[in-house]
């Protein structure tokens, strides 16, 4: 367990950086009127409250600082790699989402390598027809909400082709791959540092989600219904 406490400086130094960050023009220390009002003003507690509870917050800072001090994950090359490759692999594509696969699926076997069919049903109902543009794999994934491994097996694919229907947040798509610029794992070496920095930083953090995920396990903390059984 953590033996972490809160100096007097330390809670001084915070109460000062928020009356700054506030723009006040008392000093806190030597006119306790207006600090007092101010704090009213602020939490609508008194001072004491306040300060214990600022206290409070500052120690589980330390306390999650500490627990991330902690943590030394492994970073590996293939990973810092792989990052590196989404991030820096480009694809141009457009695609169109169905409700339900079998219909993707029918439509995948109609129009693959047959531009006109695809013309065709995105005079139909162009709405359904996407086009994000030349992005990185990285940025397909995250914002388009489309599975990694299918960005990945298209970036292997030829431009100019269609590619399987996939879920993409909660429906299905079928993919036109229009232009594809691989990244050159060449450069790899030179541009690996800020990758393994990112990695670790993430590793910190599920780490500490971890420990906390554990630590309410320990408390055995359970949330109750307002009937009175567990959730």
């Amino acid at each position: 367990s953590q033996n972490i406490n809160v100096t007097q400086d330390e809670l001084e130094n915070e109460i000062a950086r928020m009356l700054a960050d506030d723009q006040v023009a008392f000093d806190w220390k030597k006119d306790q009127g207006s600090f007092e009002k101010w704090v009213r003003q602020k939490t609508g507690e008194p001072v004491d409250l306040f300060q214990n509870q600022l206290s409070h917050l500052i120690q589980l800072q330390k306390l999650r600082d500490a627990v991330m001090d902690q943590i030394k994950p492994d970073v590996f090359d293939k990973e810092a790699l792989r990052q590196y490759l989404d991030s820096t692999s480009l694809l141009s594509l457009e695609f169109v989402t169905f409700s339900a696969q079998k219909d993707a699926d029918a439509f995948y076997k109609k129009a693959s390598g047959r531009p006109e069919i695809w013309e065709k049903e995105k005079k139909k109902r162009p709405a359904d027809f996407v086009r994000p543009g030349l992005e990185s794999l990285e940025y397909l994934v995250k914002n388009w909400k489309i599975p990694r491994e299918a960005v990945a097996k298209m970036m292997q694919r030829e431009a100019g082709v269609m590619s399987p229907p996939r879920p993409v947040d909660k429906k299905y798509a079928v993919f036109w791959i229009l232009e594809k610029k691989p990244a050159d794992e060449a450069q790899f070496p030179q541009a690996k540092d800020p990758y393994y920095v990112d990695l670790t930083r993430r590793k910190k953090y599920e780490g500490l989600d971890e420990w906390l995920r554990q630590l309410k396990e320990q408390a055995n903390i359970k949330i109750y219904t307002k009937e009175g059984g567990k959730a």
